[in-house]
């Protein structure tokens, strides 16, 4: 997961780790194209504003180094982000606020259909 919220690192990881899913996590895009260089995922939770690079970069980096899937997490609502997503390879994109069940839902449903 890559979102500089704590409090989304806070409820996503409690409820993730709930559901019995393991989360590495990063605060910056930086952060987070490093844990991919160290760690292999089934998943990737990215946030479109992070601080020191736009979360599009994470998703385009992401979509470089093979196929995993990723979730968009963030507070952008327009059709325009949701598009631009989209196009970039994302599987899914959930506004915030989001609830906790919710998310666990998509990551379900993604991990299911790309199985």
């Amino acid at each position: 997961m890559v979102d500089d919220d704590p409090t989304v690192h806070e409820v996503a990881r409690a409820y993730l780790e709930h559901t019995g899913y393991v989360v590495e996590s990063a605060m910056t895009g930086q952060g987070g194209i490093g844990l991919l260089s160290v760690h292999s995922f089934d998943l990737v939770v990215v946030d479109l504003g992070l601080p020191d690079l736009p979360g599009d970069s994470v998703l385009e980096e992401v979509r470089r180094r093979g196929s995993i899937p990723v979730l968009v997490l963030t507070g952008a609502t327009g059709t325009d982000s949701r598009v631009r997503a989209t196009t970039l390879g994302a599987a899914d994109y959930l506004t915030k606020p989001f609830g906790g069940r919710e998310l666990v839902a998509r990551v379900q449903a993604i991990l299911r259909t790309d199985a």
